[in-house]
């Protein structure tokens, strides 16, 4: 199973155990280990983009998100 550490450098560490133990807390576990997932995913996309394709990849790769997300937007507004 995949736990991020949560870091606390005031003190917040009270509030994200209230929030555990309160009834929305798998809510609140269910969103951080969704969101560990999906970043681990993120960097091993961009590594495995780097390894097969080279760092151009990376730069073409987000030309044609910033072209799509561009288009989108036109679309919905």
């Amino acid at each position: 199973m995949l736990i991020t550490p949560i870091v606390s450098y005031n003190g917040d560490s009270d509030i994200v155990l209230k929030i555990l133990q309160s009834e929305r807390g798998h809510e609140f576990l269910a969103r951080l280990l969704t969101n560990s997932f999906i970043c681990c995913l993120h960097t091993y996309l961009t590594l495995l983009t780097v390894t097969v394709v080279g760092s151009d990849g990376i730069n073409i790769v987000g030309i044609m998100k910033d072209v799509g997300l561009t288009y989108v937007s036109f679309m919905v507004f």
